[in-house]
């Protein structure tokens, strides 16, 4: 590694360097190398830092009905609507990868659904379990474009399109299979959109104020949508219709 001397009055760094012998951990996908200087010490993590957990379900009473045996490193977890399956981002650090893996909660089976070295995450299932639909792209603070995709649980792309703002992550299907609830970060802020799911469809923007509105869900029956806002400062979930309060 090496350091400079920066002067904080104009912002600038020297252009002598000066070379320490140590050697910081790789960042990751999830972590950034880890390193924080003060005037006198540097501190800094010398291995990757490890995103490995285990996935659990419980009972509505709150009891543990079964726990993952090994580890992954993994990320949005979605069961399928008949129950048997689930859908998860699978992120392999060794190659910078992330994407849609697909497991039989019966036969306890595995297989990918995406494969691309874009990071593929946050899938959603159709209601007839068929699909699913997730984001293709950088995460957020990363350069690049970022698109929505349809494919069959078993494999292989059906619809693509981009995101209608910046960055996007779908959080719900709709019963009829016409629409996608979707978080959008847009200037630092998340808001609430829904599109279309047919070919060339439109997409509108559902809760767009001035803090904080996410992870949007549609009722069963379709007349309301549960989502998280941060209007009083802090997460709480709130209900509302599609179309009014």
């Amino acid at each position: 590694a090496e350091v400079r001397r920066f002067n904080l009055a104009n912002m600038t760094a020297s252009a002598n360097a000066r070379t320490l012998s140590f050697t910081p951990g790789e960042g990751t996908l999830r972590n950034p190398m880890m390193l924080s200087a003060s005037p006198d010490v540097l501190a800094y993590v010398e291995t990757v830092v490890p995103g490995d957990n285990r996935l659990a379900v419980y009972a509505m009473s709150g009891e543990l009905l079964r726990m993952q045996e090994n580890a992954q490193n993994q990320n949005w977890p979605r069961v399928s609507p008949d129950g048997r399956l689930l859908a998860k981002t699978r992120i392999d650090e060794t190659r910078s990868k992330q994407d849609i893996w697909v497991e039989d909660l019966e036969r306890g089976t595995q297989h990918p659904v995406t494969s691309a070295m874009l990071p593929d995450i946050s899938p959603v299932w159709s209601p007839d379990g068929r699909q699913l639909a997730f984001m293709t792209g950088p995460l957020p603070g990363r350069p690049g474009e970022r698109h929505l995709n349809i494919a069959a649980a078993g494999t292989g792309i059906v619809h693509t399109w981009p995101c209608p703002v910046g960055y996007c992550e779908p959080t719900d299907w709709s019963a009829d299979g016409s629409r996608l609830l979707v978080n959008t970060l847009n200037a630092g802020n998340w808001d609430v959109w829904v599109v279309s799911t047919a070919p060339g469809g439109g997409a509108e923007a559902l809760l767009t104020a001035g803090f904080a509105e996410k992870d949007a869900r549609f009722a069963p029956n379709g007349r309301w949508v549960a989502y998280v806002s941060e209007d009083a400062g802090r997460p709480e979930v709130s209900v509302r219709t599609e179309n009014g309060p």
